[in-house]
Formats: C-alpha cells, sequence, structure tokens
C-alpha cells in the first residue's frame, strides 16, 4: 500500500468514528463478528441505527490514532483535530508528531503540508479508488453499504458491532475488514484490521455534532 492511499484509509475510518461520542472502555462488545445482514441492515433493529448514525451533522473532534506494524512491538501515536462533512468530506489536521492536513472527499485525496502547499492523490491502475469504496462506511449510506460491502451485525445488550468486508478482492486486499463498535447510536471504537500484526485503531475524544464551518475553515482544511 503506498503512502497516500495509506493516509486516505485512515481519514476514512477517523470521519466514522467522529459520528458519536466516545463510549465508556469497559462497554462489553461483542467479542466476534455477527451473522450477515440482508440489504438495508433491517435485521436486528441495524437499520434504525444507519439512519441515526447518518443523520448526525458536520463534526468537529480530537482524536488519537494508533498504528500496530509488524516490525514494531508497540504503536506509533499521533493526534490532532479532525472536521467532518458530508458535503465537504473529511479533514484531519494531524498535529503531533508533525502538523500536516490530510483532506478526502469525493474527489480523491489531498495532502496539505504546514506551509499551505496541497498536493491531490488521485487514484491510478496501482492505486484504486479506496476513498470512493470508503465513503458509504464514512456517511453511513445503506445503500452503498451493502452494494460495496457484505456487513455482518451483532448485538450484546446495548452495545453493537458492524463488520464490512469489501466485496471486491482487490479492496479487500488494501483495506481488510473494517470492524465499527459502538452503543446506542453511538459510534467509539474503529478499526482497520489487515492482519493479525497490522492494524489500525481510532479513538476519538469530545466530539462536538452539528457545529458550522465557516469560510476560513473551508478554505484551510477543505479542497
Amino acid at each position: 500500500m503506498t503512502r497516500a492511499a495509506h493516509r486516505c484509509v485512515l481519514a476514512l475510518a477517523l470521519g466514522l468514528a467522529a459520528l458519536g461520542r466516545a463510549a465508556p472502555a469497559d462497554t462489553p462488545f461483542p467479542d466476534k463478528p455477527g451473522p450477515e445482514l440482508a440489504a438495508a441492515g433491517a435485521g436486528a433493529g441495524f437499520r434504525d441505527l444507519f439512519g441515526a448514525l447518518a443523520s448526525r451533522g458536520p463534526v468537529l473532534a480530537n482524536f488519537t490514532e494508533y498504528r500496530w506494524f509488524p516490525f514494531r512491538t508497540a504503536p506509533v501515536v499521533l493526534g490532532g483535530e479532525m472536521r467532518f462533512s458530508r458535503e465537504l468530506g473529511l479533514s484531519l489536521h494531524y498535529m503531533r508528531p508533525e502538523e500536516r492536513i490530510v483532506i478526502a472527499d469525493a474527489g480523491g485525496l489531498v495532502l496539505r503540508d504546514a506551509s499551505g502547499r496541497s498536493r491531490a492523490i488521485q487514484p491510478d491502475d496501482r492505486t484504486p479508488d479506496i476513498g470512493g469504496t470508503l465513503l458509504p462506511i464514512l456517511r453511513f449510506d445503506e445503500g452503498e453499504l451493502f452494494r460495496v460491502f457484505h456487513v455482518r451485525g451483532a448485538r450484546s445488550g446495548g452495545a453493537w458491532r458492524l463488520d464490512f468486508i469489501p466485496r471486491s478482492a482487490e479492496i479487500a486486499r488494501w483495506v481488510g475488514t473494517v470492524t465499527v463498535e459502538g452503543t446506542g447510536n453511538t459510534v467509539s471504537r474503529i478499526e482497520f484490521h489487515r492482519s493479525s500484526a497490522q492494524r489500525i485503531e481510532i479513538r476519538v475524544e469530545a466530539p462536538e455534532a452539528g457545529v458550522a464551518f465557516g469560510a476560513a475553515d473551508r478554505s484551510r482544511y477543505f479542497r
């Protein structure tokens, strides 16, 4: 996976996490994937969950990102703030260990350095359109979700777990399985699992939903 494509995957995962407040660390999430859901997630009340998550307004939140790799015993830890809008896309303002902005939207991926210089990354023969493939998860667009992914769901009391497995073998090779966990109508943890030794976990702190991004925010943090 190229570095640019890898960042695109991280960006979309963060957008998912920001759709709700973090649940308590001891919440008993299901420890295994559930059965595959029928189209539109009607089984076990998941259609209502998708609708509630899709209706969230623009979000501003702090985040901490943990990346596990096979050649390291401890995760790489990054952090900053994120902004998400269904219309504008997702913007990650990394503040540590170095400052940069990653923007993922319907047009692809933009990398912006601390000085404001931008570089657009377009899908090509070597890098599939990962952003376009994962946007349905970011938006909880149920029609697209079931077209692009096999969706498995499990519940344990008020806690739930959704596993998204790409239908495309090529996308599955790049992305792996995306697991989303939460309680009620909130998301608490996102994991990209490519192998037992390589995964990404996202934790979001103090998200604010329904915020308004003004002209200055749009210019600096979006395309």
